[in-house]
């Protein structure tokens, strides 16, 4: 066994510089012991008379805090570590506790023999090699906390720099909000305040645009990119059309029970194009329909690439993705209520859908496809305004 035993002593800073016989005798001095998990080895407070050094499984340090009582780890160590080292130098007691997180087979050398006057010369060499060691590794904890701080540092700058993205847009989202009221209370009669409020929009989707480039982020972070572009194509379709389906069996089923819808077709494709322009002409139409394709990016760019995507960097924690989409989808959904708020709520269910697929896709293509396939579906199609305005 102290064959084994000088071979792991040499693999360490500690005992490497030492000579055969010097390992040899070292080696005399250890006994091999087994831990279970959760048996302590060190424990904090007690007398330092040995060291341990671990040949297989993995170990935990921690520290006690005395107000809370309780103890937290503050670092884990695995095979080929050394713990309790500064027992050599006579530190009078523990500083932590070293706990087993698995099975532990461990080399445990008891400082107390070394003290004999036989060994005082071995016991000298080890103290210089642990004091080179402890310089060695102080010199890296320095460095990977100055690396630390410069990174929590820019993090923090750009964490702030967010937090102005996010309350520009906010401010923009609810002056556009404000602007499709007072369109609505003008009651324009020829076209539609879809049609009217598009050029608003547009203002307030340059201004998104803006911050985002004037921001340190890519505008690939934001969605702005066509990566993975027929990827996303594909499982935007697979996502639509089911939902497609489901939209038709919903109003089929709100004409069967509900009496005061009876008299509607399933497919209503001029009472669709009525409801968005004052008379369906073929003009008319054309305008609607490039009209609404336009609004349907801009709106994406906003919500989904502006807002949702700086909340998905700005928020901390396991479901921020998930708080992302839900709050981004508040000022989204809000824009709808001057038509209705049974349908501000309808709204907000896709826009969780949309905004599912920004997130998980990665830029802003399939949410965009899926947005125009719907909205076109369910508003120049189904008509389904008829039901969430009525």
């Amino acid at each position: 066994m102290n064959n084994r035993i000088k071979e792991f002593l040499k693999n360490h800073d500690i005992f490497k510089s030492l000579s055969d016989d010097e390992l040899e005798t070292v080696a005399s001095l250890c006994e091999e012991k087994s831990f279970n998990e959760g048996d302590v080895l060190i424990k904090e407070g007690e007398n330092s008379s040995s060291l341990f050094m671990i040949e297989e499984g993995k170990v935990s340090v921690s520290k006690k805090n005395a107000e809370a009582n309780q103890d937290h780890i503050i670092q884990e160590f695995e095979a080929k570590t050394i713990v309790g080292a500064m027992a050599l130098v006579g530190e009078a007691h523990r500083s932590a506790t070293v706990k087993a997180l698995e099975k532990v087979t461990a080399i445990v050398l008891y400082v107390e023999k070394l003290c004999k006057n036989k060994y005082k010369e071995l016991l000298s060499h080890l103290k210089v090699n642990l004091s080179k060691n402890i310089v060695s590794r102080m010199n890296k904890a320095n460095k990977l906390v100055v690396s630390s701080l410069t990174e929590r540092l820019e993090q923090k700058e750009l964490h702030s720099e967010l937090g102005n993205v996010i309350t520009y847009m906010m401010v923009l989202v609810f002056i556009y909000i404000y602007s499709l009221k007072i369109i609505n209370l003008a009651k324009f009669q020829v076209i539609s305040s879809t049609v009217i409020s598009l050029p608003i929009l547009i203002v307030f989707a340059i201004g998104t645009y803006m911050l985002i480039r004037k921001s340190s982020f890519s505008m690939a972070s934001f969605g702005f990119n066509t990566k993975n572009g027929l990827k996303s194509t594909f499982q935007s379709l697979l996502i639509t059309i089911p939902v497609m389906i489901l939209m038709t069996g919903i109003k089929w089923m709100v004409i069967r029970t509900v009496p005061a819808f009876h008299d509607l077709s399933i497919i209503d494709v001029s009472g669709g194009l009525a409801a968005g322009v004052g008379g369906v002409t073929l003009l008319s139409v054309v305008i609607l329909l490039v009209a609404y394709c336009t609004f349907v990016p801009v709106q994406e760019i906003i919500f989904r690439g502006g807002m949702q995507s700086s909340l998905e960097m700005f928020l901390l924690g396991k479901n921020k993705r998930l708080s992302a989409i839900l709050i981004s989808n508040l000022p989204f959904s809000m824009i709808h209520l001057h038509l209705s708020f049974t349908l501000t709520l309808g709204v907000y269910l896709f826009g969780v859908l949309w905004g599912y697929m920004r997130s998980m896709q990665g830029n802003l293509i399939g949410a965009i496809i899926s947005h125009l396939i719907l909205g076109f579906y369910g508003f120049f199609i189904l008509s389904m305004e008829k039901i969430f305005v009525y």
